[in-house]
Order: C-alpha cells, then structure tokens, then sequence
C-alpha cells in the first residue's frame, strides 16, 4: 500500500508495486533531492573558491602586527577512511565544504542498513518506453534530475554501436594492441580483455562476467570470447546478442567500479588532495594552482565512503557481484593502477593506435594527446612564474622543501600501484620536471578522464544501453538495476564550476600575484582554441567525442 503512494500513472505503478523497498526509496527521494540541490546550488561555484577557503589543515600563527603569515601545520584527523586490502584511504575533512551534515551522514548509513532495506535482487523486465515512462512520471528524467547526456546514442545493440562504444566512446580506455600474432592475423590487432572478471562471484540469478572481445584493423567487431562457458562467439551465432549485451554490462561495472571510483575518486584524486592538504601551506604557488582542481573533491569522497563502497550500497546493490568479489575487484583495482602513469606513455602508445589517431579514427588518443599538451605548457609557465615570485620573496629553499614533501607523499601511496610516480630527484631541474609531469597527469585525471569514466548519464537513460550485470540469456538489464543506476547517475547532474571559469576570487586577488590571473587566461585562451578545433573535427567524424572538449568537463571530480 505505501508503494502506492507515488504519483504515477496505472502502468508504471504495475511495475514500481514489485520492486524492493531500498529501489522504490531511491526513485522515491533522489530527483526530488537532486532538483532541489540544483536549485540552492549546493554544487558549488566559481566563486565559492577563494584563498579563505582552501586554508584547512594549517594555522597563521604569525603575530597580529605582523603582514608576513606564517603558516604551522595543525593536526588533522580522517573523518571517514575506505580500506581496501591492506590499501587505505583516509578522507580528510572537505576544504570548501567542511562535513556532511548529521543528518545526510545518518541516512546514508539507514538506507544500506540490511535490516531495514534487506537485499533483495528482483527481475523486472520492461521495455524502453516502459521504462522511459516511469522515468518520466517520477522526475528521473533529462531535465528533471538526470543531466543532459554528453552524447546521443540511437542504440546500442548493433556491432557499429559497439564499434563506436570502444573506438569513438569511453570504452577507449580498455583497448589494447595484441602482440600475439596469430591472433591478429584471426581475429584483429585490437582487444579488450576483461575476461579475469570470471574469477568474481556473483549472487543467484545473475550470470558470471568475464569477455574478450576482438576488432579488426578496420575497427570491427569480430569475435567475444565468453570466459564462463570458455567459447568464441561469432557474429551471426545464436548467442551473439546475449555476447554483446555481457560485454555492456562487464564494461557498465569495471568504468564505474575501478576505473571511476577506485583509481580515478581514489587512487589519484584523493591521494593529491590529501598531500596537498598535509604538505602545502595555503599561499604555496602549487597550492593555489590545485585549490581549482581539488574543489570538493573530499566532499563527494566521503560521501563514497557512505554510499558506493560498503557492503548492500548501491554498487553492490546495483551489480551482480557479491561483496567478497566487490572488494575484490576494488583491491585488484588499485594494485592494477596506472592512474600515475603520463597519458602519452600510456598502454595506447603503439604502432597500431597512434596511425588510428593520425587518420582522425581514434579521437581517445588524438584529443587526449593535444589536451595533455595544453595542460603541461599551462602547468610549465605556472611554475616559472612562482620560481621568479619566490626568489624575489627568498621562498624559493622553504617552497621546495614544501613540494618535496607534497612529492613524496604521493610517491609513498604510489608504490603499492602497478605504475608509481618514483623517487624525486635531488638535481633541481629533474625534481622541476618530475612536478610538472606529475601535475599534468594530475589535472588531465580530474578534468578529462574523469569525464570519460564518469560519463554514466550517457547509458544511464536507456534499459537497452549498459548497466552493472547480466543474467543468463538476457540482452537487455533488469528494471532494478536500470533504476538504481538512473539514480546514480542524476547525481552527475549536481552542477559543480566549469573548468573554463574565470575563477576571479582566486587568482591574482588577496594579495596574490597579477600573473596568476594573466596564467590563468592565458590557459582559457588555449583551452577555448582546442574546443573549437575538436568541435570542427567532430563535424567530420563517424560519431562525436566530446569527452576530452574543454568545454564540457568540470574543474575536479566534485561529483
């Protein structure tokens, strides 16, 4: 009878009757929460980032007739801390945002409390305009609560749609080039291996995860390879459709549990908030350069620590996984991490993808190579300037032992990933260039990977599109899991500053120098040319990839 109580037609209230209680108080509250976070701008904005509010974790303990500060660390404690294996992740207290409040923080606890919300897997199947329906009638829809997509999808069921997923989508990321000769003389030069994720339990009902799937040089799907019942399914084969509808699901669960939260929320992310925090004093030059690129990063961290991670939260909920596989994937996912690792030196600096790129047929690599050069040329002037800033005020000996303790506590977390950032140099022209290395990929992390990662609302609308399991047989997700994605995926719509923001109460003002302003513009100037080239070669290109366009990214992970 409470079930009815939502305003729905007869129809959609066929289907919202049968769902479980934590799925109906989900659709329930989220787009009424999100529409309403929208509207007071809890997001935050350009403005709200200022030097006063990026001061946590140290003290002015300078005497009061004294213009000079001078900044003592104060001792900080994590007010949430993910663990993951022997992998820890202490989320400090948000710069901007200081803590959730009591009553957010004990309801994210309330509604993954088992006792109260039981998991409880049900199989709903509903056809897009049934679902489109339901979406519609409860506000979790394009602009209610659900962001507008960067791109418009058709479908995603055919081998072109596949085809444009992996090559001119975010799936970009999981493709490798094959050494394997035989292989690709058979089959194609071009893979993505996701078949280990065979090795994760999953609850009943569901079917195993676990794909490969091979294109050829032309870009076309040829063949997945089934890792659970050990089989090569060709196009034209009976189970071809099932074949493509598991390689969805296994992308839709790996981009949002390792890739997103694990490696790019975690592992990079909060790790430089963190040493930003601990190391850097509030006026130190790289500081106030990160103070736009750690914007409530903290915040929306913690709030995974409530929400994503733990066990019967909504990625466990959402996926087939049980929460031993879950954590398993998440551990795996930070001992597998290359987040570190430059974008230029990255797995798709081969033969095979970098003639893709030249021919304008693997924008993944075409956009992010020019983007990441804009970045370093930015983070390179930057840094020259405030060498000049601190020798004209002898800062230059304290400021560099500052960032060489910012370095090394990065460094420390690093060496438990697949690729660590190494040592610092003790030459100072080598230590110069490992810092700017580090804060490129830094910022072409939160900015632009995020952005490909975090680009849910793209399949979140869509029951045909992805989403995080799979059962036997199926070639389409369930209703539940559809739901509760779509709501994930409205909190991407909270709206959190722009990356091409002026951000004029920050730089240059307080007493700050004129160059960062100057700096600052002159890295929008070159953001705004790049934009207008990707803009032109998206005329040109079989499909639109936008997910490295300056335009659209925000300023930091803040959702």
């Amino acid at each position: 009878t409470k079930k009815m109580e939502i305003n729905i037609g007869e129809r959609s209230r066929q289907f919202v009757s049968r769902l479980d209680w934590y799925t109906w108080t989900m659709i329930k509250t989220f787009p009424k929460k999100i529409i309403e976070a929208n509207k007071k701008k809890k997001g935050g904005s350009p403005e709200h980032i200022t030097f006063e509010s990026n001061k946590e974790g140290w003290k002015n303990v300078s005497n009061a007739d004294t213009k000079e500060p001078k900044w003592a660390p104060e001792q900080g404690t994590a007010h949430e801390k993910i663990e993951l294996g022997i992998h820890r992740f202490p989320i400090l207290k948000d710069c901007h945002f200081k803590k959730a409040s009591f009553k957010d923080r004990m309801l994210r606890r309330i509604i993954r409390q088992d006792t109260v919300f039981p998991l409880q897997d049900v199989f709903i199947d509903a056809t897009n305009e049934e679902c489109q329906q339901i979406l519609k009638e409860i506000d979790l829809c394009v602009g209610k609560a659900l962001p507008k997509p960067l791109h418009t999808w058709d479908e995603m069921d055919s081998n072109d749609a596949l085809k444009r997923l992996f090559f001119y989508g975010p799936g970009a990321i999981f493709l490798t080039e094959t050494k394997d000769e035989e292989v690709r003389k058979r089959l194609g030069p071009f893979v993505v291996d996701m078949s280990q994720d065979v090795n994760l339990e999953v609850r009943i009902g569901f079917r195993k995860y676990g794909v490969r799937a091979h294109f050829d040089a032309k870009q076309n799907l040829r063949c997945i390879y089934d890792a659970f019942y050990k089989k090569e399914v060709l196009p034209g084969d009976k189970m071809w459709a099932h074949a493509k509808h598991l390689l969805k699901q296994n992308f839709g669960m790996r981009i949002t549990f390792v890739n997103h939260l694990v490696q790019t929320h975690l592992c990079m992310a909060n790790v430089i908030v963190n040493a930003m925090v601990t190391s850097l004093p509030p006026d130190h030059p790289v500081r106030r350069l990160l103070t736009v690129f750690t914007f409530r990063t903290s915040y929306i961290n913690s709030a995974a620590a409530e929400s994503l991670t733990p066990e019967f939260s909504m990625s466990h909920r959402s996926s087939a996984l049980t929460y031993k596989s879950m954590r398993q994937l998440m551990e795996n996912g930070v001992k597998s991490c290359r987040i570190f690792q430059p974008f230029p030196e990255g797995p798709h600096a081969t033969q095979g993808f970098q003639k893709l790129a030249k021919h304008g047929l693997f924008p993944y690599l075409e956009d992010g190579l020019a983007y990441h050069s804009t970045i370093k040329r930015f983070v390179t002037t930057w840094l020259s300037h405030a060498d000049e800033t601190d020798a004209a005020n002898k800062k230059t000996e304290s400021n560099m032992d500052y960032l060489r303790n910012f370095y090394g506590e990065i460094y420390e977390q690093t060496e438990r990933y697949a690729h660590t950032i190494g040592s610092y140099e003790n030459d100072p022209l080598k230590f110069r260039a490992q810092v700017v290395e580090l804060l490129t990929q830094c910022i072409f992390v939160v900015t632009a990977h995020h952005e490909i990662v975090g680009s849910l609302a793209d399949f979140a609308s869509d029951i045909t599109f992805c989403a995080p399991r799979a059962r036997i047989g199926a070639t389409r997700s369930d209703l539940q899991s559809f739901l509760i994605c779509a709501a994930v995926a409205a909190l991407t719509s909270i709206r959190t500053p722009r990356l091409m923001s002026k951000f004029e109460n920050l730089f240059g003002k307080d007493g700050f120098p004129e160059w960062e302003r100057t700096c600052w513009e002159g890295f929008l100037d070159e953001l705004k040319g790049l934009h207008e080239k990707i803009s032109k070669k998206n005329e040109t290109r079989p499909w639109a990839f936008r997910y490295m366009d300056p335009e659209v990214m925000e300023s930091s992970v803040s959702i």
